[in-house]
């Protein structure tokens, strides 16, 4: 048979005999642990139990693989005692925690101001957090707002002999700053850090106030290095530079004209280099559309309420006979318009809420046209645009209401 001959399937003849006697491979463990055990091992089970003295938890690890980009810091690490008092420390702790989980600053920020209070802090450490904010909020993209609330947020401590002293380092953490400008604007790699260093400049601006015998006012430094780091955006156009000082305006325009004084230097000049730049053949089409969108919020003075005012009182003879004139109180569409509880609420294109008259509606012209489409005739017994003035109960239900104040005061 197949299982008795030595050839195999291939029609080969071949060695293999079923009839052979067990093979049992020789095992080299035996000699493996003998090795072990005559070798000079300090290791011992019966060894107490070892602790790292900084472990890296599995938070940290899970974060840390989707920022990997993020600079490496203590606070990827469980604090030290010492630390723990550290504000620079806790700050960047916070730090850390508001770019990979983003929640309330007040939270975040309320071991550092804890600190600062407990913990003798000398000018150079309060320059040290000046610095690591700063630092953060330029080479962070997005990060700038965040950044001007957490100087906001030390800048408004209780003590402020020691708020005072940080806003003076953050100060002149922007001055250094605004001392390169030339540098980082001259150079195609650095404009990215100058247009990001600009706006952190412009929320701080927005956010930080000088109190000055009790009348809070806005840093006069900070707009006068905003309006020359405007001039230089657009001196320097191309459609990088344009979009940043697009975006200042948008920001902070509103707050420059409303911080304007003889010392200060107008906006009209960055207008008028924002027009020049119109049709420019090294501008793409976006930035057209941003430089139009600046133009037209200069129209409508940044969307503020006193604006509608500000038209009507310098519109043509013309154009005053055609507002719409106020209601008078005592009109019939004025006495009506008490019935009307669900009085309408205009907002304008920004989303701010304004007046009926600054919308162009006339309420007198509303209540006349809903007068027109409801026939009153047939609407009289239901009374829905008069109160009765009399009495509504009849005998029957009068005698039964006075038997049951009757019987209330027995």
């Amino acid at each position: 048979s197949f299982l008795e001959s030595n050839i195999d399937s291939t029609g080969n003849n071949s060695s293999l005999d079923c009839n052979a006697t067990e093979f049992v491979p020789e095992c080299a463990v035996d000699e493996t642990v003998n090795n072990i055990l005559n070798c000079n091992s300090v290791l011992s089970p019966n060894a107490s139990e070892f602790y790292p003295r900084k472990t890296l938890t599995y938070d940290a690890i899970f974060h840390y693989s989707i920022f990997d980009r993020l600079p490496a810091c203590t606070a990827h690490f469980s604090l030290s005692e010492r630390e723990k008092n550290c504000p620079h420390c806790l700050l960047e702790v916070a730090l850390y925690y508001l770019t990979t989980h983003p929640g309330n600053i007040d939270d975040y920020m309320r071991p550092v101001t804890e600190a600062l209070y407990t913990t003798h802090i000398t000018e150079n450490s309060l320059a040290e957090m000046a610095e690591t904010i700063f630092e953060k909020s330029v080479k962070m993209e997005n990060f700038a707002y965040t950044g001007a609330r957490i100087c906001k947020y030390i800048s408004s401590i209780s003590d402020k002999s020691l708020a005072k002293s940080f806003q003076d380092c953050l100060i002149k953490r922007c001055e250094k700053a605004y001392n390169l400008r030339t540098e980082l604007i001259s150079s195609a790699a650095t404009i990215p850090r100058f247009c990001r260093m600009s706006l952190f400049i412009a929320e701080l601006f927005l956010l930080l106030e000088l109190e000055t015998d009790g009348v809070k006012e806005k840093l006069n430094v900070l707009r006068n290095a905003i309006y020359s780091l405007l001039e230089l955006l657009l001196k320097h156009s191309g459609d990088e530079t344009v979009k940043c000082a697009a975006h200042l305006m948008k920001l902070a325009g509103a707050a420059l004209e409303d911080s304007e004084h003889p010392n200060n230097q107008s906006l009209d000049k960055i207008y008028l280099s924002f027009e020049e730049l119109k049709g420019s053949p090294k501008l793409n089409k976006t930035s057209e559309i941003l430089i139009d969108s600046v133009l037209k919020l200069k129209e409508v003075h940044f969307g503020r309420n006193e604006s509608a005012q500000s038209k009507v009182s310098s519109s043509s003879p013309t154009d005053a006979d055609n507002t719409v004139p106020p209601v008078n109180p005592n009109s019939e569409a004025a006495s009506n318009a008490v019935f009307i509880t669900n009085e309408p609420i205009f907002f304008n294109k920004k989303g701010q809420q304004i007046s009926r008259q600054e919308a162009g509606v006339d309420a007198e012209a509303d209540m006349s046209q809903l007068l027109a489409e409801v026939d009153l005739e047939d609407m009289q017994d239901l009374q829905i645009l008069q109160y009765e003035t009399e009495n509504s109960m009849d005998e029957e239900m009068m005698n039964y209401y006075e038997k049951y104040l009757e019987s209330c005061e027995k």
